[in-house]
């Protein structure tokens, strides 16, 4: 979490951070020049200083409001049918926060797609029969607009990480990594320009993406069979 741009809310450390913090004199480095003149520096010190930089830095951190579980690829089936590969105890790892409360998950499905959903053009909402439907209508009972609240839930959900454990099973002993990401529909200016962002192709769109395609191919197919014939005919004038 100390590493990670997503929950931070300044800038992420790194791994040179950890093992020598900032505000450690260059004494506490052994191998330095003052080290060598003036003696190797105090531990007590050293210890000191190491836990004032973390308590200040864990202040820094955005909670995650829960523990992800998730398998790695190639990982073995786990015999134990008690330690269920998405129960953060049976992972191996502890939970945290609002674990299996569902708020997360709740939070995920107000905020709605990443994307800005297309509005219906104005002939298609005058409709006698029709009426255009309105996106999570049913998950907001307050009177506020439904896009005033979505964008209030996704700022949000860009203030929550995800912390996710990777599970590997192998050999009956339990390994892996922690990830740190967030939400592809919350606001944030570390996902703005993420695929994820961009509204699912549509048809028209992808006929459009087709026929583009084939013409460049037509293109490269064209100049390569010119290729030789203009070639010569450089050669013919020179």
């Amino acid at each position: 979490m100390l590493t990670s741009t997503h929950s931070r809310t300044t800038k992420a450390l790194q791994k040179r951070d950890l093992e020598l913090p900032p505000i450690m004199p260059p004494r506490a480095d052994r191998f330095s020049e003052e080290a060598l003149h003036l003696g190797p520096f105090s531990k007590r010190r050293e210890v000191n200083l190491r836990w004032r930089y973390f308590q200040n830095e864990w202040k820094k951190v955005l909670p995650p409001l829960q523990v992800s579980i998730k398998e790695m690829p190639g990982s073995l089936e786990m015999t134990n049918q008690s330690n269920n590969k998405h129960n953060p105890v049976g992972a191996g790892v502890r939970s945290v926060g609002l674990q299996d409360s569902g708020v997360l998950e709740e939070a995920q499905n107000l905020a709605g797609p990443a994307w800005k959903p297309l509005s219906t053009p104005r002939r298609a909402r005058r409709g006698p029969d029709e009426e255009a439907p309105k996106l999570h209508e049913s998950l907001f009972e307050s009177g506020l607009p439904t896009h005033w609240l979505r964008k209030r839930y996704q700022n949000l959900l860009g203030r929550v990480p995800i912390l996710t454990y990777w599970y590997r099973q192998d050999n009956h002993r339990p390994a892996g990594r922690y990830e740190v990401s967030l939400t592809p529909s919350a606001i944030s200016s570390h996902i703005r320009y993420s695929a994820n962002r961009l509204p699912p192709v549509d048809e028209s769109s992808l006929s459009w993406i087709q026929f583009a395609e084939e013409s460049e191919k037509w293109k490269t197919k064209e100049k390569q069979k010119q290729g030789p014939r203009a070639t010569q005919i450089a050669n013919d004038n020179k």
